[in-house]
């Protein structure tokens, strides 16, 4: 279950840093956030196989 806010055409995912508006509401164990709307998307992450710390093999000489 989410509680992220979009259309259904839209991915539901929130990145590190994203700045985000909601509620609080009374969830079963206790408060919980529901209508998560993002209000301001982070700049993208480079994950570490696009920084080059992936695998693969490298030659050695």
């Amino acid at each position: 279950f989410s509680a992220l806010a979009g259309g259904d055409d839209e991915y539901k995912t929130l990145n590190e840093n994203d700045k985000v508006e909601f509620e609080v509401t009374e969830g079963q164990k206790g408060p919980q956030a529901s209508n998560v709307v993002v209000t301001e998307k982070a700049p993208p992450q480079l994950d570490s196989y696009s920084r080059g710390g992936g695998g693969g093999r490298r030659n050695r000489y």
